[in-house]
């Protein structure tokens, strides 16, 4: 790993004074951070960890409350708001949260499907906040409505 790449700024040095080397650095660096952000979130799904068992626990749980009370539910996915496109890399964490429920009692609706394409930066509440914006939410209410009403017409 090259000097000063996860630093929040390039070393001092001469070298670092021409503005290329600055936006390699820039670019590198940021490289980095999207690999060990996408590594974490990999890392909260994996089988070993004990924390995505107690999750599938829970889904269980809610799959379970909402067939005793026979009440219609359903399991939203929100993507990771980055690469939206084919390259995107947790369609296998997608694919385990779907396995944990029966989709004949919870469906789920993966927002993937619906936003692969569209550019993650315009889904951000800010360009340092990555987390879901009116856009989002106002895909997430026509979707669910449009579940709603599906579902009212087939009870």
């Amino acid at each position: 790993v090259p000097e000063g790449v996860n630093e929040k700024f390039p070393p001092k040095s001469f070298f670092y004074e021409f503005r290329i080397t600055r936006l390699i650095w820039k670019i590198i660096n940021n490289q980095q951070a999207k690999e060990k952000t996408i590594g974490f979130y990999k890392s909260l799904y994996s089988d070993e960890n004990e924390d995505w068992a107690v999750t599938k626990r829970s889904l269980k749980d809610y799959q379970n409350f909402c067939q005793d009370q026979s009440l219609r539910c359903y399991l939203v996915i929100f993507p990771l708001l980055i690469d939206l496109d084919s390259v995107y890399p947790f369609h296998a964490i997608h694919g385990k949260v779907k396995q944990s429920v029966d989709e004949n009692v919870v469906p789920v609706i993966d927002l993937l499907p619906i936003m692969i394409g569209m550019n993650p930066a315009n889904l951000w509440v800010h360009p340092t906040d990555q987390h879901p914006n009116e856009i989002v939410h106002a895909i997430v209410a026509e979707t669910l409505a449009s579940h709603l009403a599906t579902d009212a017409e087939n009870p």
